[in-house]
């Protein structure tokens, strides 16, 4: 298993892609952050991602 560090930008990611790579980190996806920020935002993607598995669509309500 290969992970590519340092994707920058879109056209990086759809490279590695189509050369077979399943594994990327970098500021294409998110700046560094604590563990903290990383969990709440984990927890941010999984929110919408059950929103939208349960038939839901459109724009995800806000938690404010």
């Amino acid at each position: 298993t290969v992970t590519a560090e340092g994707i920058e930008t879109e056209t990086q990611m759809r490279q590695l892609q189509n050369l077979g790579c399943e594994y990327a980190q970098g500021y294409f996806f998110a700046k560094p952050m604590s563990g903290e920020e990383a969990t709440q935002l984990l927890f941010q993607k999984l929110a919408v991602w059950w929103y939208l598995a349960r038939g839901n669509s459109g724009e995800f309500p806000s938690s404010r």
